[in-house]
């Protein structure tokens, strides 16, 4: 209802709700079609399902055509407009040939049918990205993920390498992700590796405390990639404080 008026927005069951908070799959299907229009209108179905007590955002997309394609750009495309434009983790990318979506004779697409199919692999997948998860207390085999004070005290004259700073955004990323560490392109986006508005909020607070500055989320969007955020909290960490005035 809005100033008296009643307003359809879509239906109730198919609405995606992560951390409390609705999203019409609608929207996110719309920031796909900007990232794909090829496929024309109704060519994308956006729904999402539980893992490990959580809800997780699924993306199927049909392709016009395979022809001269990199499906993984596709994909990593969709996943950083989708973390971008709504804050949200794209659990799985899966895109499939044209035709292939579960439609109604009056070509609306069938979410829930959708959901089905993506949960008893009944779609035959041209290609599909799909973030591995598993419990929270289980980790990946990295290295022993560093803490951020420990590599900071390796730093010379009390500056704070970028290196260094580097090296714990990577490890923390991977661990994120549940990803080994030699997949972290540290030029490579925070969005295309589809780091969601909670994962940038913790690690802001962490990188706030062990380098005793008031830092903002946004910095994960400002300053996009593992390369460019560590030099900016390096050159941050180097800039002399203001003195303060009585």
């Amino acid at each position: 209802m809005h100033e008296g008026e009643l307003f359809i927005t879509g239906r109730l069951k198919d609405m995606i709700i992560v951390r409390g908070r609705n999203y019409y799959p609608q929207d996110l299907e719309a920031t796909v079609h900007r990232c794909y229009a090829a496929a024309g209108p109704n060519s994308c179905a956006a729904f999402s399902i539980e893992r490990e007590d959580q809800e997780r955002v699924v993306i199927v997309q049909e392709i016009a055509s395979a022809k001269d394609l990199d499906f993984s750009d596709i994909a990593k495309s969709i996943r950083a407009q989708i973390a971008e434009r709504h804050g949200l983790q794209a659990h799985a990318i899966v895109l499939i040939a044209a035709g292939s979506l579960p439609k109604t004779a009056s070509n609306k697409v069938q979410r829930s049918a959708c959901k089905q199919a993506f949960l008893t692999d009944s779609f035959d997948a041209i290609y599909q990205d799909i973030l591995p998860v598993q419990p929270a207390d289980t980790q990946v085999d990295n290295q022993a993920m560093p803490s951020l004070s420990s590599l900071l005290s390796l730093s010379n004259d009390r500056s704070v390498s970028a290196a260094h700073l580097q090296q714990w955004l990577v490890t923390r990323l991977a661990n994120t992700l549940q990803r080994p560490t030699q997949e972290i392109d540290i030029v490579e986006s925070f969005a295309a590796y589809g780091i969601d508005s909670s994962s940038a909020v913790s690690m802001t607070d962490e990188l706030a405390e062990a380098l005793h500055q008031e830092l903002d989320p946004m910095i994960f969007w400002e300053y996009p990639s593992i390369e460019k955020l560590s030099i900016y909290l390096s050159e941050l960490c180097e800039a002399p404080k203001p003195i303060a005035t009585v």
